[in-house]
């Protein structure tokens, strides 16, 4: 998460936020990298991927950065 955000120490995400929010601010990341991508055509954005579709892309992205924290 501190890749994305500079303030997202493990220690305030720890201490200062809900998983909630820490969710919010991940998918917020997530869409912020994939809204040019095309598919099919069309641009898609996590907002508009099913479960499946946001699961199987956040385990692309943890194969290809390795995990946070």
């Amino acid at each position: 998460m501190g890749a994305a955000f500079a303030w997202a120490t493990k220690e305030y995400l720890l201490w200062k936020m809900s998983l909630g929010q820490i969710v919010m601010y991940w998918n917020l990341y997530v869409d912020s990298k994939t809204t040019t991508t095309k598919q099919e055509g069309a641009e898609y954005s996590v907002k508009n991927m099913s479960p499946d579709g946001v699961r199987k892309l956040r385990d692309e992205l943890r194969a290809q950065y390795g995990e946070i924290g």
